[in-house]
C-alpha cells in the first residue's frame, strides 16, 4: 500500500485507462483492456473520485488491501450461511493467513481477478440464504444477479465461474410453489442479463461493438486457447504443487479426505444430506476456478486468486462434515464470526509466521533497487527529459507504466499494446484503431519502446511499418536510449503545424 512502484503491469493498464475512461467514457472506444473489462477500471475511477487522491500506485496498492479484506469478509459471510459458524471461521482465517504469507508483488498489486472476486462473493453472499440455499428474498436474488451479471464486463476469464455461481442459485431457486419458484427463478435471470444487455446496446449504439467483439471476444479467446493434453496436465500438477496455492489447495483436500474417511457415521451421513446443495456450489466453484487458472496458454501467479477463495470454502466444508460443531463453544455464537474474523485479519501477519513480514519489507526494500523497477523511473526520466512540457502522450510497446509515472492519460483506447502484437486474425484491425487515434488525438509525444519485456508475444520484433511511417511524417525524434535491459526507449515530438 505504501510502495509507490508499479507491482505488476497488469495495475498500471488499469489505472491508465481509468485516466482515460474519465474523459472518454465509452468502453472500447475509449479504452481496450485486452482480457480485462471496464469494470475493473471502472472501480480504480470511482476510488479516485470518492478519495480525490491521483490515479496512481498508491491508490492502486490502497484499493488492493481494502479490496482483499472486503473479500474476505464476503467469503466469510457466505460460508457461514452455507456451513457451521466454526467451519466458516476456520476456513476464512486459513485464506487470511494465506494472504499474509504471499507477500510478494503478484498478491500485493492491484490484480484484475480482484473486483470479479468482490462481485462473485457479493452475489453469494446476497443470493444464498440463512439455511444454505438460495434466497426467498426477490430483493437479494435480483442484487445476487446483477453482481453475477457484471462479473463477464470485469474480466472474461472468470466469466464460467460467475455461470457456475448463477447457474446454481438459479436451480437451487426453483423451490417451493410453482408461481413463487417461477418468479424468483425469473427475476435472478433477468437481473443477471441485464448487465449485458445495458452494454451490448451502449456499444451498439456507440459504434464500439465491432471493436468489442474482435478484441475482447475473438482475440480473448485465442489467447486462452487450446493446450494440448500433457501441457494442461502439467499446468494443473503445478498448480496443486507449485509455490503458492498448493499448501492452500491440498490442505483442503486433505480435510475433505478426512471427513469422507468418516463417512461410516450416522452424523456424517445426516450432514451430507443436509449440505449437499451447499456442497455441490462448492464443487462448481472449485472447478471452475481450476480451469479459470489452468486454461490461459501463459501461467501468472495472480490467476490464483481464483481459486484461493473458493478453497477457502472447500475448507469450511470439509470441517463441517468432519463436525465442526464440536470445536468450541464459538460454533454457537455466530454472531461472534464477524469480530473473529477481524481479529484474525488484524493479528493474521503477526500470528502466521514471522517470515510474512520479512517478506514485506524485502519486498518493499527490493522494488526500490529491483533493475526492473530502475529501468522503468529511468524510462519516466528520458521522457520527461526529452518533453517536460507534454500534455499528451501515447507509447508503443508493453508500458502501461509509463503513463502513470508521468500522469498523462493515454492518447489512445490501446493503453497496453498486448493484443497488438500478439499474432492473431485481428492484430491489423487494432493496429488500425491505433493509428486511428494518433491521427485524430495527435498527441505531443509518442514514445516507443522496443526489445525487452516490452515486445512480449509479438513474432516480429514490434515493427509496425504504419507507425514508423507516421511518426517520420509528422514527429521529431527528441531522445533516444538503451536501457540495462536492452529495451531501446525512442522520444518523438510532435511537428509544429506548417504556418
Amino acid at each position: 500500500m505504501v510502495c509507490p512502484f508499479e507491482l505488476n503491469v497488469d495495475e498500471s493498464q488499469m489505472l491508465a485507462q481509468a485516466m482515460r475512461l474519465a474523459s472518454h467514457p465509452v468502453p472500447w472506444l475509449s479504452m481496450d483492456g485486452t482480457t480485462s473489462g471496464p469494470v475493473n477500471s471502472w472501480f480504480l475511477l470511482c476510488a479516485h473520485w470518492l478519495t480525490r487522491l491521483p490515479l496512481d500506485y498508491h491508490l492502486a496498492h490502497g484499493a488492493a488491501a481494502l479490496t482483499l479484506v472486503a473479500i474476505l469478509l464476503l467469503c466469510h459471510r457466505t460460508a457461514a450461511k452455507l456451513f457451521d459458524p466454526a467451519a466458516a471461521i476456520a476456513g476464512t482465517v486459513a485464506v487470511a493467513a494465506w494472504l499474509s504469507v504471499n507477500q510478494q508483488p503478484d498478491f500485493l498489486q492491484f490484480a484484475s481477478e480482484l473486483p470479479s472476486l468482490v462481485l462473485l462473493f457479493a452475489g453469494l453472499a446476497a443470493g444464498v440464504g440463512r439455511d444454505g440455499r438460495a434466497a426467498t428474498q426477490w430483493g437479494s436474488l435480483a442484487f445476487a444477479g446483477l453482481c453475477l451479471g457484471l462479473i463477464p464486463w470485469a474480466k472474461l476469464q472468470a466469466a464460467p465461474i460467475a455461470a457456475f455461481a448463477g447457474l446454481w442459485l438459479w436451480i437451487d431457486a426453483l423451490r417451493g410453489s410453482p408461481v413463487r419458484r417461477i418468479a424468483r427463478a425469473a427475476t435472478l435471470a433477468a437481473a443477471a442479463i441485464l448487465p449485458s444487455a445495458i452494454m451490448l446496446a451502449w456499444l451498439a449504439r456507440t459504434g464500439a461493438l465491432e471493436q468489442f467483439q474482435r478484441s475482447y471476444l475473438e482475440t480473448g479467446l485465442l489467447y486462452s486457447g487450446s493446450k494440448s493434453f500433457a501441457q494442461s496436465a502439467r499446468d494443473l500438477l503445478e498448480l496443486f504443487t507449485g509455490r503458492y496455492v498448493s499448501p492452500l489447495a491440498l490442505a483442503g483436500v486433505a480435510l475433505l479426505a478426512f471427513a469422507i474417511w468418516r463417512a461410516p457415521s450416522a452424523e456424517f451421513r445426516s450432514t451430507l444430506r443436509r449440505r449437499a446443495p451447499a456442497l455441490a456450489l462448492i464443487g462448481f466453484l472449485v472447478v471452475a476456478a481450476i480451469g479459470a487458472c489452468v486454461k490461459p496458454q501463459t501461467q501468472f501467479p495472480h490467476y490464483q486468486f481464483f481459486l484461493v477463495f473458493p478453497t477457502g470454502l472447500l475448507i469450511a466444508a470439509a470441517l463441517d462434515l468432519a463436525g465442526a460443531a464440536k470445536l468450541g463453544p464459538i460454533a454457537l455464537q455466530s454472531r461472534f464470526g464477524f469480530g473473529a474474523v477481524l481479529v484474525a485479519l488484524a493479528l493474521g501477519p503477526l500470528l502466521a509466521q514471522a517470515p510474512g513480514f520479512d517478506t514485506v519489507r524485502s519486498t518493499l526494500g527490493i522494488l526500490r533497487l529491483d533493475p526492473l523497477t530502475i529501468i522503468q523511473a529511468r524510462r519516466a526520466a528520458v521522457v520527461r527529459a526529452a518533453a517536460p512540457d507534454a500534455r499528451s502522450l501515447a507509447v508503443w510497446g508493453w508500458e502501461p507504466g509509463l503513463y502513470v509515472s508521468l500522469q498523462l492519460p493515454p492518447s489512445t483506447r490501446h493503453a497496453i499494446n498486448h493484443f497488438l502484437l500478439l499474432p492473431g486474425p485481428h492484430r491489423q484491425y487494432l493496429r488500425e484503431t491505433f493509428l486511428t487515434d494518433l491521427l485524430i488525438e495527435r498527441p505531443e509525444v509518442v514514445v516507443s519502446v522496443t526489445g525487452g519485456f516490452s515486445l512480449m508475444n509479438a513474432d516480429d520484433d514490434g515493427r509496425f511499418l504504419e507507425l514508423e511511417r507516421l511518426l517520420t511524417t509528422n514527429y521529431v525524434l527528441a531522445a533516444r536510449e538503451r536501457m540495462s535491459d536492452d529495451s531501446v526507449v525512442s522520444v518523438h515530438r510532435r511537428q509544429p503545424a506548417p504556418r
